[in-house]
């Protein structure tokens, strides 16, 4: 994750760089916690901000194992 990107370019260039929903970028992690922001992932690959949640598919593998997920806590 340390290879220059364009999100971290938007950061460093004073923009406010945020996501939301399945953006894929940290896909087969199942590591996004109840706040969505896989640890300090988000931040590393240069968002400031935003959530990141599990597709449909991932979403169920991810309660299957009893691994928290934003949408579905959200849901129950």
């Amino acid at each position: 994750m340390s290879l220059p990107n364009l999100y971290r370019a938007m950061r460093d260039a004073s923009y406010d760089v945020l996501g939301c929903g399945k953006f894929d970028l940290l896909k087969g992690a199942m590591d996004w916690g109840l706040d969505g922001q896989h640890g300090d992932a988000l931040r590393r690959l240069g968002f400031t901000g935003g959530i990141d949640s599990a597709g449909k598919h991932d979403c169920l593998i991810a309660a299957n194992r009893g691994l928290p997920e934003p949408y579905a806590h959200f849901l129950s």
